[in-house]
């Protein structure tokens, strides 16, 4: 399998089109999908016991573009246990639920008066 990459030439500047394989793909992105399986690792470490049996009962949501690389989800199960589930739109996800939490000002004091409850560094 191989994909289209459109971006600039860093020789001419100029908009370039180039076919990568699957592999390619791969291998460029491994570090970083290790480094990202690491950083959940110690977050959920660091988990207070309470939000964790939350994310236990419920699994995890992945959003963002990151969300879209094939077999994301499965990696993650594999390397956290948990279930992880992928929304619709996982790109506009964040967005659409900060929109309603800020027309929703109880709901906005409710997650602020528990994110000072749930202060941890990863």
């Amino acid at each position: 399998m191989s994909m289209r990459v459109k971006g600039s030439d860093v020789i001419t500047g100029l908009p370039k089109t180039v076919k990568i394989q699957e592999g390619e793909i791969r291998e460029i992105l491994s570090e970083t999908l290790r480094e990202m399986l690491d950083i959940i690792k110690i977050g959920i470490e660091k988990t207070p016991p309470d939000l964790m049996s939350d994310i236990q009962e419920h699994g995890i949501v992945l959003t963002g573009g990151s969300s879209l690389l094939k077999g994301i989800d499965k990696l993650i199960e594999e390397t956290t246990g948990l279930t992880v589930r992928i929304p619709r739109d996982p790109i506009s996800t964040v967005a659409i639920g900060l929109g309603e939490l800020f027309l929703n000002y109880e709901l906005f004091r409710q997650v602020m008066k528990e994110k000072k409850q749930i202060r941890y560094q990863i």
